[in-house]
């Protein structure tokens, strides 16, 4: 298996990459920058008919657009025990299953808060 993220740092691809660096995940980084017409290609466009970065491809799975892309290894790559970007869910106690909608809902917060507040200095370095 290879998890491959493409897009260019200074790009939304900031937030994938971000996720799989915080993960500590191997995976391959395709720089391509949405610039210059790279995204347009047929070949990038049979990956994302969008035509926009960033995209993870991972065993067969594609995801596009820059925080399902982050949310998708955040739940992918969780590990019972390791520290984790996504809420603890299944379990069959009524309280812990509150405290996991709770948790969820930090976690959603917070992911958008990065969205809107993060981006233009994402963008800029």
């Amino acid at each position: 298996m290879t998890l491959k993220i493409y897009g260019t740092a200074a790009s939304r691809a900031a937030r994938p990459l971000w996720v799989a660096h915080e993960l500590g995940l191997a995976y391959e980084h395709i720089p391509l920058p949405y610039l210059g017409g790279a995204t347009r290609t047929p070949e990038f466009l049979a990956i994302n008919p969008n035509g926009h970065i960033p995209v993870v491809e991972d065993d067969g799975v594609r995801v596009w657009e820059s925080m399902a892309c982050a949310l998708y290894l955040a739940e992918r790559f969780k590990r019972p025990g390791a520290s984790s970007l996504v809420a603890e869910t299944g379990t069959d106690t009524p309280m812990l299953a509150a405290q996991s909608h709770a948790e969820q809902a930090e976690i959603l917060r917070w992911s958008f808060w990065v969205v809107t507040e993060c981006e233009k200095d994402a963008l800029t370095f």
